[in-house]
């Protein structure tokens, strides 16, 4: 076997054991890939299918597709002979264009929806060569196995994002796509190489554009004594007297009101109030369309208090302008963005420490910051490091690690305060806490506190190792992840409290159904089998000449046996009473009487609290039912260990699959007793490739 074909060996082997177990088994699995797999399970991506959504008429007539227009052009003549699609998304992953000569191809995209109007980013797909890119900001290679879903496999994908030009905010990503068997790091370093060619082109048609936007921006500044805006793509040019006269929320709320006139049908002058209350006129006076379809205007702006200004014959301060990027906006929409992603998995009641990590991250990325960080106040007056978020990664920050709120930090004002808090400098600041920062480099800091229920549960933290304070709202701008955090780490107690009720339902049943089985033994079972010797015996003394009479009471004494069996039968299905024996015996009973062949594998070594044991023989028994009477299964196999403290079930069959919990079926209940005990069940069910089950219970190590 060649190094490469170990290679997709191995991953295919971390990938199972990864949906299996939670973690993969290859040391050499590729760390971004690693990264993807966790983040696609976070957002509860399915391994066995997707669910796109889809937009019905794509955008596929704008500055990014006009550049690279000829470059995709020329790349599918040179590809025309072999099986690589060419890929073009937007900055979500939605799929703009597609080429490719290769049918099999095509009918291969069209099979997993790689098609326009599909959206194929990571919160959909997974792990993928375009999704994966939009995560990264930098070109991924995703191969065979690297994908998360596993109608994917058969591909690969050579994903390389496209920045604009000037603000180097990613427009899209260039994809290119081939048979997992056919790849070769050729691919990749074409799929940059054009990634390249689209931004080159996208700076050249940018260049006449913006030039043409600031020429007639300019003779509207000469001629227009007052407030003079334009807007063209990611350049907003604004001159001095808006820049004085409004302050940065109302300047945001301009561009906003002016961005809606652009397209040509809007006409005539638009009054606005701002949000501090100031009244202004918005009138578009000239308007342009680029090759590539964008839209740029300039625009005269009167302020309410301009017409009073002049009348009283003050004195206009001489005009000039002022270039500046839309960042006001573009930071607006990346953090409702990163919002919303973490919001996206606080509703999904994804695990408080998941959610930590991800909060960390977005942070970063939102505030354009090289550090962030999320802590817990604990009741003994300490904090301790949950999740963090720093560059470069080689400085590693502790995480666990606990520090005390003497010191002078940021974190530590917002622990003992309850509010917001911000440091410029940590040159003098003193403590361990303080030396810490120092020793990261980070030169400034803002804090917001984590509130849960009322209570002041921890701070989350951003720095920057820029020298110089962060922007004045960057307090308002974290205390919005924050406010998540608090409602994920809520939502995580409200599920703790529901699952512990769930557990004493369950025990309470158990115990109920205990306590019925052992009356029955005791009680009705033992009558039936004292009259069954009973009528034994008196069939024993009847005459010979009274056959009849004799047939008769045999007939009925073996009818009473069998009452009494079916009887027995009843009580073990109310409690399996052969697991007094321990669950490696009572499995081994269940495979001896199951209809389908059992394969056991069983490496308990530690002794198991019996609740555990009741739920792992139910899913076990159920499992086996279904594979006889509904998946036509040849084979089972059933794989029981522990890990810890955990209690881990493995079971498939080879049957017909398609189980759907949805649809309500035995598995669902099961599900339930299982999250009774905290525990989690995965049910993979593909059609016509069996169906498997994952399980895993805590328990206390007794």
């Amino acid at each position: 076997m060649s190094s490469q074909a170990d290679a997709s060996a191995g991953v295919r082997r971390a990938r199972e054991r990864f949906l299996s177990v939670g973690w993969p088994s290859e040391d050499t699995l590729r760390t971004d890939v690693l990264d993807s797999w966790r983040r696609s399970r976070a957002l509860g991506v399915h391994p066995d299918r997707m669910n796109l959504p889809f937009v019905q008429e794509p955008n596929a007539d704008s500055p990014l597709t006009t550049a690279a227009a000829p470059v995709l052009d020329r790349i599918t003549d040179d590809l025309s002979a072999q099986a690589v699609s060419l890929i073009l998304t937007s900055s979500d992953g939605l799929v703009l264009q597609r080429f490719a000569s290769d049918a099999s191809m095509m009918n291969a995209l069209d099979k997993v929806r790689l098609a326009p109007g599909y959206s194929y980013a990571e919160e959909f797909v997974g792990t993928n060569g375009i999704g994966t890119a939009l995560e990264n900001g930098h070109p991924t290679f995703i191969r065979g196995d690297e994908h998360y879903v596993g109608t994917l496999t058969r591909l690969a994908c050579a994903g390389a994002p496209i920045r604009d030009p000037i603000s180097r905010r990613i427009v899209g990503v260039l994809d290119l796509t081939c048979w997992a068997g056919q790849s070769d790091p050729m691919q990749f370093a074409l799929a940059k190489t054009a990634a390249s060619q689209i931004e080159d082109r996208m700076r050249a048609l940018a260049h006449k554009s913006e030039t043409a936007l600031l020429e007639a921006y300019l003779e509207q500044a000469r001629r227009f004594p007052l407030g003079v805006l334009a807007i063209g793509g990611d350049v907003v040019l604004m001159n001095t007297h808006l820049r004085q006269a409004l302050d940065a929320n109302d300047q945001m709320a301009l561009l906003e009101h002016a961005s809606d006139l652009l397209p040509a049908r809007m006409t005539g002058t638009v009054l606005a109030v701002l949000p501090s209350g100031t009244a202004v006129k918005i009138l578009a006076v000239e308007r342009s369309v680029t090759r590539g379809g964008r839209i740029d205007a300039v625009f005269h702006v009167h302020i309410a208090a301009d017409a009073a200004t002049k009348m009283l014959g003050v004195a206009q301060p001489r005009e000039r302008f002022v270039a500046v990027g839309r960042d006001a906006l573009s930071m607006l929409a990346d953090q409702q963005a990163s919002l919303r992603r973490v919001a996206t998995l606080v509703a999904r009641g994804v695990d408080p420490s998941d959610v930590f990590a991800v909060v960390a991250d977005e942070l970063a990325r939102c505030l354009n910051v090289a550090h962030a960080a999320l802590v817990r106040r604990d009741s003994d007056g300490t904090a301790v490091l949950l999740a963090g978020h720093h560059e470069p990664a080689s400085m590693k920050l502790r995480m666990g690690e606990r520090f005390s709120l003497d010191s002078e930090t940021v974190a530590a004002m917002v622990l003992r305060t309850g509010e917001a808090a911000r440091m410029d400098s940590h040159d003098n600041a003193r403590g361990a806490g303080a030396a810490y920062i120092r020793e990261l480099g980070v030169c400034c800091a803002v804090g917001a506190p984590i509130v849960v229920d009322g209570w002041l549960w921890g701070a989350a933290v951003v720095g920057s190792t820029e020298p110089g304070p962060l922007p004045p709202d960057s307090e308002a701008r974290v205390g919005d992840f924050a406010d998540l955090v608090g409602t994920a780490i809520a939502n995580a107690e409200t599920r703790a409290q529901l699952t512990a009720s769930r557990a004493r339902i369950v025990a309470a049943a158990d115990d109920a159904r205990r306590r019925f089985e052992r009356d029955l033994h005791d009680g009705a079972q033992q009558h039936l089998v004292s009259l069954g010797l009973e009528l034994r015996a008196a069939e024993a003394s009847v005459p010979t000449e009274l056959r009849p009479l004799k047939d008769q009471i045999a007939h009925i004494a073996t009818d009473l046996g069998a009452v009494s069996q079916e009887l027995r039968e009843i009580s073990h299905g109310l409690h399996p009473a052969v697991l007094s024996k321990g669950l490696a015996p009572a499995l081994k009973t269940l495979g001896r009487r199951s209809a389908v062949p059992v394969e056991l594998d069983i490496g308990v070594d530690v002794q198991v609290p019996e609740r555990v044991e009741v739920a792992a023989y139910y899913v076990v028994a159920e499992a086996l039912t279904n594979a006889a009477k509904h998946a036509r299964a040849s084979k089972v196999d059933v794989c029981v260990d522990t890990e810890g403290a955990t209690l881990r079930l493995l079971i498939r069959d080879d049957g017909d699959g398609g189980a759907d919990t949805a649809k309500g079926s035995g598995l669902t209940g099961l599900i339930d007793r299982v999250e009774a005990h905290g525990g989690t069940m995965a049910i993979s069910s593909p059609i016509g490739r069996g169906t498997s089950l994952v399980v895993k219970i805590p328990f206390e190590v007794v």
